[in-house]
């Protein structure tokens, strides 16, 4: 890897390698880097010292006690490291500025001083190529003889200044990072310009297809302040990084590209910005996108499909009116001849309207981009018509349509060969299947769009693939295929760092070890999840988190932690204005109340959840209430309502045909008859519900 230019506070040119220097050298033997962690802990009193600070001890260091020491001591004073309630801290933007002491300099010097000019001459221009470096390119840019080369090396190597790179044999590195910042730093500027240039063409020269170099030809072209070949690699190394899903990585070139354009770079500047949104949109970070894309709408030549992302931005964001107002005054702008571009603007309205549950206008302006594409056989554009119809029947829970819909969309993708979006209807397709219940049919879409993603080597879409097919398997009970699809999908979300997906896929897998009795697993993917959709400002989603991390706490034991999970949750559901959301969370404060014994407040919350529900027509969440309805009132005393509360539980359970539910019900009315005193009913109810329990691993095989 290549770092860029350091900072130091002395000024290059007056920092002279071959003076004499004022520290004695003391020959210590080097610490690995646990002894190294070991080190920096008893130096700030812990036991277990932030793992970013000792790897950059390490790494600077290189497991010299003395600098081990000059590191930490400088990462302190220049507030990297923080004490806060006896916790340390680490803001790793501030340590990366971390600039060598007076102290680690001169004992850098006591070594340096030991050799002579060949060798330092040689060490500069190792210190260009980067902390770590090829020996080839370091004998092209030293222009000497392999022979001499071999023996300078060597001298460096037994000096413990250079070291083989245990990952590749063609390499060397610079055994204490501090060695190469202070060797690079005393380079005059131009002189030090001149040799990344120099870098550049050789690396060239030998990589004609500059792919596999780019990131490195990017830092060697900004080096050397060559700002047209700087942008050009540093957009080369995003695409690159953008293949393998690197989103962080390409993001970070995208970015370090538009630092190094100039201002009033009005050709390149639009199209990195965009890239950028779009980066920061999959990232599920809509404010940063929607600053990247306002920037652009600037320029002259913005596109039309910016102000389309804009609105997509605000989509996600719940931002309705806004969306709305993109998309209106961007049909008002299209011109009469381009109705494609109409075609493509309606679609975006329907979805807009669809995301605020406004079904009978996103109908509308579908429909009217329908007509229009038909009219002008617009066959990408009916494909997307067809998708978003498809959309809107599903929601409304019109299924056999939705399927309709979406199989035209496919056949029109299949006529277009458009690969990624056969594999979006076949996705398309597994959910509408599973929402009818027909799981098999479901996997195997899935299945399908899982093998096109393959094919076309879209990493996330092979993830999200797995992902829905462990959602079936999670609805049809098959924990552990469900578990083994969810784990292949969050290995690679979790290389992508998208919070958004992440936040979902942590979910679902606490929801699969909850189900399997592996409760704290449960909720440590739980209160990942938290955390993903808290960074992400997904507010219904962490209301969500918030409700299954107190339910989970609960059942581990942990009161006050259950309590003060389902408080917040109900909070963010009651701000949001999501009654159903807010019916479970009183259903599971609820049950927080029985176990707590706390009869009055359990009753409070069920009623509260109940006549949420039952003015929402909640058929599914009814009967749960009911059942705790009849445990409460049973505990109370009440047994007319115990009994009245149980029966109308137990129809609900069977009309929706929900044997768990079936089966609590039947431990409910147990309770009630054994308060009774009828022994006979009471027997008769719990032999029903450990059949009932029984039953359920057998009811999908």
């Amino acid at each position: 890897s290549v770092t860029s230019e350091p900072e130091h506070p002395q000024n290059p040119s007056e920092h002279d390698l071959s003076r004499e220097a004022p520290y004695v050298s003391i020959e210590l033997g080097a610490l690995d880097k646990v002894q190294t962690t070991e080190m920096v802990g008893q130096m700030l009193g812990t036991e277990r010292p932030p793992h970013q600070l000792s790897d950059w001890v390490y790494e600077h260091a290189g497991g010299n006690p003395l600098l081990i020491e000059e590191s930490l001591s400088g990462a302190v004073s220049g507030r990297a490291v923080t004490n806060e309630d006896g916790q340390w801290l680490v803001d790793t933007d501030r340590l990366e500025k971390v600039k060598a002491t007076q102290s680690v300099t001169g004992i850098v010097d006591s070594w340096l001083i030991r050799l002579d000019e060949k060798e330092l001459e040689l060490l500069r221009k190792a210190s260009i190529l980067g902390d770590t470096f090829d020996v080839d390119l370091l004998q092209k840019l030293a222009e000497v003889r392999p022979e001499e080369l071999f023996i300078l090396l060597n001298t460096l190597e037994n000096e413990n200044i250079l070291v083989p790179s245990p990952e590749n044999s063609t390499k060397l590195i610079f055994s204490h990072k501090w060695v190469r910042d202070i060797i690079y730093s005393a380079i005059e500027k131009e002189r030090r310009a001149g040799l990344h240039e120099r870098a550049v063409r050789i690396l060239e020269s030998d990589y004609p297809d500059k792919e596999e170099v780019t990131d490195t030809l990017a830092y060697h072209a900004s080096s050397a302040n060559l700002v047209d070949e700087s942008v050009k690699y540093c957009t080369l190394a995003a695409k690159k990084a953008l293949k393998v899903q690197a989103l962080k990585t390409a993001l970070h070139y995208y970015q370090w590209a538009l630092d190094i354009l100039p201002q009033g770079s009005n050709h390149q500047r639009p199209g990195i910005l965009e890239a950028v949104g779009d980066l920061y949109r999959t990232l599920g970070q809509y404010d940063e996108a929607l600053n990247a894309y306002n920037q652009i709408i600037s320029f002259r030549s913005a596109s039309p499909r910016i102000s389309l992302k804009i609105g997509q931005a605000h989509i996600r964001k719940g931002n309705k009116e806004e969306a709305l107002a993109i998309f209106k005054s961007a049909i008002e702008a299209i011109p009469e001849d381009k109705n494609t571009d109409r075609v493509t603007v309606l679609s975006e309205l329907a979805l807009t309207y669809l995301a605020f549950d406004e079904y009978d206008k996103a109908e509308e302006s579908a429909h009217q981009a329908l007509r229009i594409a038909e009219e002008i056989e617009d066959k990408r554009g009916l494909s997307r018509v067809y998708h978003v119809l498809g959309l809107i029947k599903s929601s409304r829970e019109n299924f056999e349509k939705a399927i309709e819909y979406n199989l035209k969309s496919l056949r029109m993708k299949e006529e277009l060969n458009d690969a990624k979006g056969m594999a979006s209807s076949h996705n398309n397709l597994g959910i509408l299947y599973w929402n009818k219940r027909m799981y098999d049919k479901a996997i195997e879409s899935y299945a399908q769009s899982l093998t096109i993603m393959e094919k076309v080597g879209d990493i996330a879409g092979v993830a999200r693939a797995h992902n829905n097919i462990g959602l079936v398997e999670m609805q049809k009970g098959s924990w552990d295929d469900a578990a083994a699809h969810l784990r292949e999908s969050l290995n690679v979300f979790e290389r992508l760092n998208d919070r958004s997906v992440l936040g979902q896929l942590y979910m679902n897998m606490g929801a699969v070890a909850d189900r399997q009795g592996r409760w704290q697993e449960a909720l440590s993917f739980v209160e990942k999840g938290s955390s993903m959709f808290e960074q992400v400002g997904q507010q219904f989603n962490l209301a969500t988190c918030l409700r299954d991390a107190g339910t989970l706490h609960l059942r581990l034991g942990n009161m006050e932690e259950a309590e003060s999970r389902l408080k917040r949750a109900l909070t963010l559901t009651e701000r949001l204005g999501d009654p159903l959301a807010q019916a479970s969370v009183l259903l599971d404060l609820g049950y927080f109340h029985r176990e707590a014994f706390h009869w009055k407040k359990a009753l409070n919350c069920l009623k509260r959840s109940l006549e949420i529900s039952e003015a929402r027509g909640a058929t599914e969440r009814l009967s749960s209430i009911k059942s705790l309805l009849a445990e409460v009132y049973t505990a109370k005393g009440d047994l007319e309502n115990a009994r009245k509360s149980g029966e109308e539980a137990l129809q609900l359970s069977v009309e929706v045909d929900d044997p768990a539910q079936i089966a609590n019900t039947h431990l409910a009315l147990a309770q009630l008859a054994v308060a009774e005193g009828d022994d006979l009913v009471a027997d008769d109810q719990f032999n029903r519900a450990i059949q009932g329990l029984s039953g359920l691993g057998k009811r999908y095989d």
